[in-house]
């Protein structure tokens, strides 16, 4: 059975392990765990995730399920999770390859020429910048 529970600072190992098997950026620190997720299954960290809390906003990130434990849903809860705590404000996010996946919980791809300055710094570290079908998604606070 798997429960989703606020990340420890002992899980950062394998978060950024989750993260880079997934080919994500595994840039996780301890000074970022206070806003991440996880999904512990049998006693291991299997799937994470992160809200970020801007002034104006906050942003979803770094949702991602070990390959092996994928299709169990884990992904799904720990969105559900974090969109729970959004409690009504905007929220960003950065989707690659799963943008009807983010359709699913009303997020909207925003037009290139709109996309926040923090969102597109994101990109300049990447090496896969120019083959990337990476799009930014907005979900309005209700």
């Amino acid at each position: 059975m798997a429960i989703i529970r606020d990340a420890k600072k002992r899980d950062l190992e394998q978060i950024n392990n989750i993260l880079e098997i997934n080919g994500q950026i595994a840039d996780v620190r301890k000074e970022d765990i206070k806003g991440f997720v996880v999904v512990e299954e049998n006693r291991s960290v299997v799937g994470c995730g992160m809200l970020k809390e801007y002034k104006d906003s906050v942003e979803i990130s770094k949702v991602s399920v070990l390959p092996n434990h994928q299709g169990k849903g884990y992904g799904m809860e720990i969105v559900l999770t974090l969109v729970g705590r959004v409690r009504g404000r905007p929220c960003w996010l950065l989707s690659v390859h799963s943008h009807s996946f983010w359709e699913l919980f009303d997020f909207h791809v925003v037009p290139k020429e709109e996309e926040p300055e923090r969102m597109k710094r994101q990109c300049r570290h990447c090496d896969r910048r120019s083959g990337c079908d990476r799009v930014v998604m907005f979900k309005k606070g209700i």
